[in-house]
């Protein structure tokens, strides 16, 4: 602090010996510089216009620098959206679902349907399943297996027609698939399943089996439709001969039925053997206006096309 600045005005009064002296008053001249320190300055005793005017300024900018604190400002505004990531890969396709059963009216009697066990032979196979190639109703058909000539297959339903007149029956046939194998071995084309209707003539006889013979050529490895009039029929055992319908001189349908007025119906059946070895495919078995579908969930009995 510059002396021209600063001036002390020290009144000492000193009393001894209960007398008073006269002040002396001190200048600065009479201290020597440095020799002041701030334990000497009374607090207060230097204002602000005391100081030099740049010390003054120099003061003052501080204190605009250092001032309070303000008060807390206003949250910013959110920043905006950022942009929508890009689309994921489409997954795959799954698989095609099964095709339904073509809007049919569909009634499953599967329950009075199988293997009719009196007359299965041997140990042939027989299993209801999906195809052949396309069968001609649904997807599904019956599958059959006759491993040799002593062999046979029968499959059939014992219950809904038992008692039905046989003079009744005036359509029948069914669907076959015969393999390329069998239309060269196995006794040739002519080696096919049959259609099976066991009857009671009610005559001396109280049992025959009226089976139907395909004689049409079967495609090789595809569906071939067969009807009554697409082979020839006979009766079995004794009424076979009683009736002259029998394997030796087998007639057609309608003689068939004429020979046999009063019989009526025990069972239908698809049946194959005992002749030769053969293993394909059936559906669409038909008994007057009611197509049998074999499919692998069942047999549905619907109306004919």
């Amino acid at each position: 602090m510059k002396k021209s600045i600063l001036v002390l005005a020290v009144v000492i009064l000193v009393v001894a010996g209960g007398s008073a002296e006269a002040a002396h008053l001190i200048t600065s001249a009479d201290i020597q510089n440095g020799t002041i320190q701030g334990q000497d300055i009374h607090h207060g005793a230097i204002s602000l216009t005391d100081l030099t005017p740049g010390v003054q300024r120099a003061i003052k900018d501080t204190t605009k620098l250092r001032g309070s604190g303000g008060t807390d400002g206003s949250d910013g505004q959110n920043g905006s959206d950022g942009q929508n990531g890009h689309d994921g890969q489409n997954g795959r396709d799954g698989q095609d679902g099964k095709d339904g059963h073509d809007g049919r009216d569909l009634t499953f009697v599967s329950s009075n349907w199988g293997i009719i066990n009196r007359n299965t032979i041997g140990s042939p196979a027989m299993q209801l399943r999906q195809g052949p190639g396309d069968p001609p109703r649904g997807d599904g058909s019956l599958n059959i297996l006759v491993g040799s000539g002593s062999e046979k297959a029968a499959y059939g339903n014992e219950v809904d027609f038992a008692g039905k007149p046989l003079s009744s029956l005036k359509k029948a046939g069914f669907e076959v698939f015969q393999t390329g194998e069998d239309q060269t071995t196995n006794g040739g084309p002519g080696n096919l399943p049959n259609i099976a209707i066991e009857v009671n003539p009610h005559t001396t006889r109280t049992f025959s089996t009226l089976v139907f013979v395909p004689t049409k050529a079967a495609t090789a490895n595809d569906w071939t439709s067969f009807d009554q009039d697409d082979g020839q029929w006979y009766y079995t055992g004794g009424f076979g001969t009683d009736s002259g319908c029998n394997q030796t001189t087998m007639c057609s349908f309608g003689d068939a039925i004429a020979a046999a007025p009063d019989a009526t119906m025990l069972s239908v059946a698809v049946d194959k053997g005992r002749d030769d070895a053969w293993q394909g495919a059936v559906d669409a078995l038909q008994i007057n206006n009611t197509v049998f579908d074999f499919e692998a969930e069942g047999v549905i009995a619907e109306p004919a096309w």
